[in-house]
């Protein structure tokens, strides 16, 4: 690994682009894609920084060595066809971000221009043509990963921006950005300001216009209140009840019994 590196890291639709771009503001550096992986988060290519920040949804993974004859698992992580094993990676700069997965499955419904909720929920329940896994089977590699690594919460990012940045840059071990380059990193990449940035010249950034103002939304919590169903609830929480239960998305088994029957949001906008 290269030590200028750091590796933003998540579930797909889970603030690893607004995290990555926070982060390469407030340090100055450049936020690239890595190898192959063309990210949508791309930015400040010419930024003089010491550092190079890399958003993707990093997947580690145990598997058996081939040449071990013990057959001894050996942690690899996976991005794409690149597999890092655990030996050449030393973890200092990866930061993984988690996100509610309600949230999660709204924002896939709308990046991917789902017809509905019931799709979304199905593509993070499984692995599936746009995503690497279930949400469940994501996070908890993450949780069972010996590899070292930074965990925050996208809603502690969008509620508490400027000490969470701070907190995360303190444990990455990089040179500190003063307090005015944290908070200029913030006003530069408000949902809101970013938004008519890319109205303006989205065409010019990775993927074009169109991409950009479907990944960017409200970039609010809770908002999948207006969206999940009691139907929808069950299904998700079937699925991944016991793990939102242990990151304290929820505080009891019967969270989604109080959800509408009908959905009370019919019209479908485009966003984070």
């Amino acid at each position: 690994m290269q030590n200028n590196a750091i590796f933003v890291v998540g579930y797909p639709r889970s603030g690893t682009a607004y995290l990555a771009r926070l982060l390469g503001e407030a340090l100055n550096s450049p936020v690239v894609s890595y190898g192959q992986y063309h990210s949508i988060a791309d930015e400040g290519l010419d930024r003089p920084g010491n550092y190079k920040i890399h958003q993707l949804h990093l997947f580690p993974e145990r598997r058996y060595a081939p040449a071990d004859a013990n057959k001894q698992p050996v942690e690899q992580l996976i991005i794409g066809d690149t597999i890092l094993n655990e030996s050449a990676w030393k973890g200092e700069r990866i930061i993984h971000i988690l996100r509610d997965p309600r949230g999660v499955a709204v924002s896939v419904m709308f990046y991917w221009g789902l017809p509905d909720l019931d799709k979304a929920i199905d593509y993070i329940t499984a692995e599936s043509s746009i995503m690497p896994c279930s949400w469940v089977d994501y996070i908890t590699a993450w949780q069972e990963s010996k590899i070292k690594f930074v965990q925050i919460k996208f809603s502690q990012l969008l509620t508490n921006t400027g000490v969470t940045l701070y907190n995360i840059l303190s444990c990455i071990s990089v040179k500190l950005p003063s307090d005015q380059d944290i908070e200029t990193a913030i006003v530069n990449q408000d949902f809101a300001y970013r938004r008519r940035l890319i109205e303006e010249n989205g065409d010019n950034m990775p993927y074009g216009k169109d991409a950009q103002l479907k990944h960017l939304r409200k970039g609010v919590v809770g908002d999948w209140r207006n969206y999940f169903t009691c139907k929808d609830g069950e299904r998700l929480h079937n699925h991944a009840g016991k793990l939102m239960m242990e990151l304290g998305y929820i505080q009891s088994n019967d969270w989604y019994k109080d959800l509408p029957n009908v959905r009370k949001t019919t019209k479908r906008s485009t966003s984070l």
